[in-house]
């Protein structure tokens, strides 16, 4: 498989005028925490959730303003894109190898890694994030086990089978209960939830907890 494979279209990306009020509505709505930065196309830079962070910390330790001083409210609303900007830590093309792209995404501190058209353009063509990497893990895993090391348990086959089922549903449904899902799996409430949690904290679902009532698997609307 190619990163072409799963590149993103349409791509959540920041121009270096952006404001910083936008880039965090952005983050929020989006429920991301990084996003490539471009200059008339050509990719700069990175920003991220800790790299805002990084620049609004007290001088002492790496930002703007003293404990005394209090952050300039109107300096911050004047703040954009290239003056939280990251250098890339790492980038990939269209036609590399996924296999080859899953240590760049693995303990980085950004949830996505650019694409770009080439070496010498550098122009942004789209990202590739962490969550996509791992929605085929999860739903290939079996597959991919069978053919390279041997059929695995039936137990784990089985598991990994209801994983994928689960994120179709909720994929399809767009919201669904934890409890239909059971019914409709034919498991235990208690296991069903116990793979929701696994699956939100990877990004894949979002888990909505009402009171005296299931909780409510949601699909991530998710733009780039």
């Amino acid at each position: 498989m190619k990163v072409k494979d799963i590149l993103r279209a349409p791509y959540t990306y920041f121009d270096i005028n952006d404001s910083l009020k936008y880039i965090v509505k952005t983050f929020n709505d989006r429920h991301i925490g990084s996003a490539p930065v471009v200059k008339e196309g050509v990719l700069v830079g990175m920003v991220s959730d800790a790299s805002i962070a990084k620049k609004l910390l007290p001088k002492k330790f790496f930002g703007l303003w003293t404990y005394d001083e209090p952050a300039p409210i109107s300096h911050i609303k004047n703040m954009c894109a290239e003056d939280f900007i990251e250098r890339v830590r790492a980038f990939v093309l269209p036609d590399d190898d996924m296999a080859d792209v899953l240590p760049l995404v693995v303990g980085k501190c950004y949830d996505c890694i650019p694409v770009v058209e080439s070496k010498d353009s550098m122009k942004l063509i789209g990202i590739v994030r962490g969550s996509d990497i791992m929605r085929i893990l999860l739903r290939y895993f079996a597959t991919y086990e069978s053919g390279v090391t041997g059929a695995p348990s039936p137990d784990r086959l089985q598991m990994e089978t209801i994983v994928g089922r689960i994120l179709a549903m909720v994929d399809l449904e767009g919201s669904i209960s934890r409890d239909e899902v059971a019914k409709e799996l034919s498991i235990s409430r208690e296991t069903t939830e116990r793979i929701g949690v696994e699956l939100e904290k990877h990004g894949l679902i979002r888990i909505r907890y009402k009171l005296f009532s299931s909780p409510i698997f949601e699909k991530i609307e998710r733009l780039g």
